[in-house]
């Protein structure tokens, strides 16, 4: 994962990645069973790109996560990464 990625992002690819590696599905077993490319699910879990919020309800239906704790994680990561870090001086 990026270094400089907000810590409520980290939370929830950490809870999402362990959720995914729980259930014993790779990603060629989630592009199988969703909607979302193998590629797209690697760049999501790895904090390439922004996971939107539609693929956190499918990984929780898929995976048997929590649902409604996963998404408030997903609201609360995404006002993180909307807010301008202040540099260090």
């Amino acid at each position: 994962m990026p270094t400089n990625l907000p810590q409520t992002t980290r939370t929830l690819l950490e809870e999402l990645r362990a959720l995914k590696d729980r259930s014993g599905y790779d990603l060629r077993a989630l592009e199988g069973k969703t909607y979302a490319s193998r590629s797209s699910w690697g760049r999501w879990l790895s904090g390439k790109t922004w996971i939107p919020c539609t693929a956190v309800d499918t990984m929780a239906e898929l995976c048997g996560g929590d649902k409604q704790r996963l998404r408030a994680l997903w609201y609360r990561a995404d006002d993180d990464r909307r807010i301008p870090s202040v540099p260090e001086p």
